[in-house]
Order: C-alpha cells, then structure tokens, then sequence
C-alpha cells in the first residue's frame, strides 16, 4: 500500500519560503530596523528595566556642569554612536565604536586607579516584546515576502 499527497498549493509555499530564505538582506535590514528602534525605546525609558540610577558624586558633578537629564545622555554622542552594521548573509549587528561604550553596557571598575564601579546599564538591549515583534517579521518574511 502506497500513500502519495499532493498539493500543490502546500508546495508553491514551501517553494517561497525556500526562495526567500535564500536572500536574507530585506529580512535583516528590517530586523536592524526594529533593533534601533528597540535602542531608541532603551534611552527614551532610561533602560527597560529602569537602569540603576546615579551616584550622589555623579548628580553633583552633573549639576555643577549645569546637566540634570537622563542618565547615558549628557552629549547624545553615545545614542547617537549606535548604529547597524551592513547585513552579512545571515546576521547583522547593531553596536557602538565610542571607547567607553562597553564599560555602560556591561559595567565595570573605571576612572583613575579603577576606582569608580560602572553599573551596567544596558543600552543596546531587547525586550521580549521586542524579540516577539523581529520573530512576527520574519515569519511574515519568509511566509510573504512582507
């Protein structure tokens, strides 16, 4: 006994994701996309979750400079120093060149003597509605086309 199925619509789709799975660029450069804009969404809400907030000696410092915003944003250089990197065959990256960008990032001893202890304050971070939302785009990607 021989059982064959044939559909030939299930094998048109099939067949499209195969095709688009081929070329990942559209599909990355959008996921790059909602990346910033997650990165954007981090500075604007001080972190999600909230970074750990300032030091005494640091809002001092801050205040004698005539600066009281948010925390990671006295000159903007940092936010502005994200960016996305061009899409490689199936990744892209979305990081920052600025020397003290890690020490943010990841926290850490800094300052003359290594003295000063960084609290980690991740700026370059998904949330799971974030993860849930680059997941959606690709299904409809690789589903689609868009």
């Amino acid at each position: 006994m021989e059982l064959k199925y044939n559909d030939k619509e299930l094998s048109l789709y099939l067949a499209g994701m195969e095709f688009r799975g081929r070329n990942l660029t559209p599909l990355l450069l959008r996921l790059g996309a909602l990346g910033k804009q997650a990165v954007e969404e981090n500075f604007e809400q001080q972190g999600r979750p909230r970074w750990q907030g300032l030091s005494e000696v640091t809002k001092r410092m801050r205040a004698k400079k005539g600066y009281t915003g948010p925390i990671l944003q006295v000159t903007g250089d940092l936010r502005d120093s994200v960016t996305i990197s061009p899409p490689g065959l199936d990744s892209i990256d979305i990081g920052s060149n600025l020397e003290y960008a890690a020490i943010h990032q990841y926290g850490g001893r800094a300052g003359r003597g290594r003295k000063v202890n960084i609290p980690d304050r991740p700026f370059i971070h998904l949330e799971a509605d974030d993860e849930e939302e680059m997941a959606e785009t690709s299904m409809l990607f690789l589903t689609t086309g868009f």
